[in-house]
Order: structure tokens, then sequence, then C-alpha cells
């Protein structure tokens, strides 16, 4: 059986995988962060396929850097109509807003 013929069951992004390494540089990734080190990463489009439909996400920051505003995407890569949006507050310990983008991977699963 080809990789073509299965189907997509879902797309899962790793959110970091820094947390448990020693940061050198003292430059935190873009994040939510728990116990001060980067847990999950923002300005990073996420894709998800669920119940028959592709959908996607982004988190950034608001401009008071003590919020995240999601906008869920009804497609992929984060582009086309915006489904939902939402502001989530947050502490300002809890919010690194400035720095470079955050290491990741995509991980995907398929079904057989």
């Amino acid at each position: 059986m080809s990789l073509q013929q299965y189907h997509l069951s879902s797309i899962s992004i790793v959110f970091i995988f820094i947390y448990h390494l020693t940061i050198t540089n003292s430059e935190l990734c873009r994040s939510i962060l728990a116990n001060g080190r980067p847990w999950i990463s923002l300005d990073i489009c996420f894709n998800r396929y669920e119940s028959g439909e592709y959908k996607s996400v982004i988190t950034s920051c608001t401009n008071n850097e003590s919020a995240i505003f999601i906008q869920i995407y009804n497609g992929t890569d984060c582009q086309g109509t915006i489904i939902n949006e939402t502001i989530q507050e947050y502490d300002s310990t809890q919010l690194q807003c400035d720095g470079a983008k955050c290491s990741h991977a995509i991980i995907r699963n398929y079904d057989a």
C-alpha cells in the first residue's frame, strides 16, 4: 500500500524541544512559559485534521504582551477563512513575546 492510500488522521506539531535543554544565550524564544521555560511556541501555524476537516491555528502576543491572540482557520497553513478568534490573558511572567521563533518539528500520523 502506498503512502497516498493512507488517510491522514492528524497532524501535530511537537511544541518545543528545548524545554529540558539549558539555554546558553539567555534569550528565550517566543512562547508561553512554564516554570520560566518555553512550553508552547507562538507565531507558528499548527495544522490539524479532525472530524473530516482540516483546521489550523496560530497564537501571537497581543500589543500589551499580557495576553495571546488565537486565530483558528477553516483550512491549512493559517490561510483562508478565520472561524474563531479568542484572546486569552496570562500573567506577564508566563509570556515571552520577544525573541526568535521556537524550534519545532512536524509529526504526521496516518491510518492504514
